[in-house]
């Protein structure tokens, strides 16, 4: 039978078209997932699906205590004990042993201190339901308004009186210590609080912090922490 001219069948010529087509279809899909749809996966799996937040892994923490409170700090500090240093000091001292950490210290200073203790930050704290709840730490008490200008009129003052979010403090003006400490309207730098057998203590929180970006944030939430025994 003469056949030279007859046309493919249409169904061939799809099949032909397919297999064709099916390998490029194939690639760029697969080049369409690896640029777009896979990133979006990694990036969108962070999120919290109504609200977008990223998840942040929180450090690792660990309760520390002696015979007058409790306190929660990362994992990495420990307690340096309890300080007698002067007849006007007794404080318990925790220390972040992490390298190129290990110059952030924490004292709790308990009944025994200065009132007029020279900081040069502040932190606001107020006690609820026997509770600290810190506030918001202070610039350098040098930089407050009132304080002298010039360093020669810093350095014969000494010590100066600063304000912050209504609390008069003590400021350091000659010693960059970067001494934080807490006080409140009410009290002062001497906060009370009452352990379990009803009996109140006064204590005074300070952190120090040489580190080159100093970390506040370590400060509040050891405040917030803080618990009586």
């Amino acid at each position: 039978m003469y056949t030279s001219n007859r046309r493919p069948k249409k169904y061939k010529l799809f099949l032909r078209f397919l297999l064709i087509i099916s390998p490029l279809l194939l690639i760029f899909a697969g080049l369409i997932w690896f640029v777009f749809i896979r990133n979006n996966g990694d990036i969108t799996s962070n999120f919290n699906k109504e609200g977008g937040q990223i998840a942040v892994v929180q450090p690792a923490k660990k309760v520390l205590e002696n015979e007058y409170f409790k306190i929660t700090l990362q994992s990495t500090w420990e307690s340096n004990g309890r300080k007698n240093p002067f007849s006007n000091q007794v404080y318990y001292e925790f220390q972040n042993k992490a390298k190129s950490e290990d110059n952030r210290y924490l004292r709790v200073y308990v009944d025994v201190f200065p009132r007029d203790f020279a900081l040069n930050r502040l932190m606001p704290i107020s006690v609820v339901d026997n509770m600290a709840v810190p506030g918001v730490i202070s610039d350098e008490c040098d930089t407050f308004t009132g304080a002298p200008a010039s360093a020669d009129a810093r350095a014969k003052a000494d010590t100066w009186t600063a304000k912050w979010q209504g609390i008069d403090f003590v400021c350091n003006m000659t010693n960059a210590q970067n001494y934080a400490g807490t006080a409140s309207v009410e009290e002062g730098i001497a906060t009370t609080f009452t352990n379990s057998g009803g009996v109140n203590h006064k204590y005074f929180f300070v952190y120090i912090d040489h580190n080159v970006r100093p970390d506040y944030q370590q400060f509040s939430d050891a405040l917030k922490s803080f618990t009586t025994k």
